[in-house]
């Protein structure tokens, strides 16, 4: 199973630091914590036909399930045309997965 967090940290425009509830306690984790979680199966799904373009857009941690397709694209066999358009913030912080996509 594999998470993928980006921590929330913000200042509010008066000046009070916000952070996400989630994303700071999973922060706080040692490494090596053992977590109880529930899987869930999502509702998109590949199309039946190998030979279909995709178009795969989405922006920060919303790129979790698309790389969760882009890995069964691989497993299924050779790949159709994929193309993945991925928006973030700030490049140095948010772009995650930097080395698997590139």
């Amino acid at each position: 199973l594999d998470l993928l967090v980006a921590l929330v940290r913000y200042r509010t425009i008066f000046r009070e630091e916000r952070v996400g509830l989630c994303s700071q306690w999973l922060a706080r984790l040692e490494a090596g914590a053992r977590l109880a979680v529930s899987v869930i199966p999502g509702s998109m799904r590949l199309p039946a036909d190998p030979e279909a373009n995709l178009l795969l857009l989405c922006a920060g941690t919303g790129l979790a399930p698309m790389r969760s397709l882009l890995q069964a694209i691989q497993r299924r066999g050779p790949p159709s045309m994929v193309t993945l358009i991925f928006g973030h913030r700030r490049e140095q912080h948010d772009f995650l997965c930097r080395d698997e996509l590139q």
